[in-house]
């Protein structure tokens, strides 16, 4: 039995589609083949050597230098590792896609425009086995790239590819649809052929990356006599957590810095006449010894000791460049006993996406009725033929 995306398996086989994962910047989809080789800035992998292993598994290069994992092409690992031919949709509207469009297997679902067909893929998954997903492109060359991923992945005969401008010429489906989805510039333009397209209480969502375009689209949704209009967005915020350790905090001050040196003015004849003070603040570890006279008055003794105070402040290094033992002094001079307190700090990751864009969510009703303006128009129309009838 042959793998796709909607049939996993443990093990690799010959002819399986896999995805190479190095890294963020290295996430490759190859095929895996008996006596291929791929070669990569990591090194030479053989595909004899990836046979038979599981899913998951960490290979090593011929050099035992580089590596990489060999992973299942899952709809939400090939949404990475595909070529990005347009702008795509990642997990996190697909999921609130299939599951607002209550897609489940045997579903019949109309899609537009197709573009690098990652949206196309997970349908098909949810699908499975014997739904039908009729997706519709208007470029040429992406519909030809659509369907070789598509027949890689072993769900060519779930999806069918269309080339066709549906803004100009419609769906053309005699409601066959469960749902519908748009993912088009204009989608107002082809609110009443998706209506067409959806069987009754059927579902249809629009993706606008713009507030204009949900204005005019759910303008458009109420004029095609849709219910249950809704826009949604959703926001997908991944955060780091990570242990922070910060200074105990002091609720008196000290009343002596231990870290200035503190000389003594007082001249007596017992103490030898230098003395070194230690002032301990070099980042590397390493005692300075300062001289200070006892023999000088007391005046000026204190103020050798204010200007190495200030000599001290002064050759604090930066926040970079500080030893461990200097960050351990920061903020609780006082006590070089009391230990730091170690707390769980969260914040969102730098790369983190932002809005992508909005999803707008209708459903068709069991009964569509003639719209008011063209029963006023047909009136007025059959009024004007009676009166000129009348006048002949």
């Amino acid at each position: 039995e042959k793998m796709s995306v909607c049939n996993l398996r443990r093990n690799i086989q010959e002819g399986d589609t896999v995805i190479l994962w190095a890294g963020r910047d290295y996430i490759n989809p190859i095929t895996i083949k008996k006596g291929g080789e791929t070669q990569n800035k990591y090194g030479l992998y053989h595909h004899d050597l990836i046979i038979g292993k599981q899913f998951g598994t960490k290979i090593w290069a011929m050099n035992n230098k580089g590596w990489l994992y060999v992973l299942a092409p899952s709809p939400e690992i090939w949404s990475k590792a595909l070529h990005h031919r347009t702008q795509i949709l990642y997990i996190a509207d697909i999921s609130a896609i299939t599951f607002n469009l209550q897609m489940k297997p045997g579903s019949v679902v109309v899609e537009s425009g197709t573009g690098s067909g990652a949206l196309s893929t997970a349908i098909a998954r949810s699908i499975a086995p014997h739904g039908k997903l009729y997706t519709f492109e208007y470029n040429a060359d992406r519909v030809k790239a659509a369907n070789i991923d598509f027949k890689n992945n072993k769900i060519d005969h779930i999806i069918t590819v269309t080339h066709r401008n549906v803004c100009e010429d419609g769906f053309q489906l005699p409601a066959i649809a469960d749902s519908v989805f748009l993912d088009l510039p204009c989608p107002w333009q082809v609110a009443v052929s998706a209506r067409d397209a959806l069987k009754q209480n059927g579902k249809l969502c629009s993706f606008s990356p713009c507030i204009e375009q949900v204005q005019k689209m759910c303008r458009a949704l109420t004029d095609a006599q849709f219910v249950d209009i809704v826009t949604i967005e959703v926001l997908l915020r991944q955060n780091e957590v990570r242990p922070i350790a910060l200074d105990a905090p002091r609720f008196e001050q000290p009343t002596q810095d231990p870290i200035a040196p503190v000389a003594s003015a007082s001249a007596d004849a017992s103490e030898p006449d230098v003395k070194k003070v230690k002032t301990d603040i070099e980042s590397d570890g390493k005692e300075e010894a300062m001289q200070v006279d006892a023999n000088v008055p007391e005046a000026k003794a204190e103020v050798q000791v204010e200007n190495q105070d200030e000599k001290v402040q002064k050759r604090k290094f930066p926040e970079k460049e500080r030893s461990k033992k200097e960050q351990l002094w920061i903020g609780r001079r006082g006590n070089r006993n009391d230990p730091r307190v170690t707390m769980t700090g969260v914040r969102p990751f730098n790369d983190s996406r932002g809005h992508t864009g909005f999803l707008t969510f209708a459903t068709k009703p069991n009964q569509i009725v003639k719209s008011t303006q063209s029963n006023a128009v047909t009136s007025d129309a059959t009024s004007q033929d009676a009166s000129e009838t009348k006048q002949e």
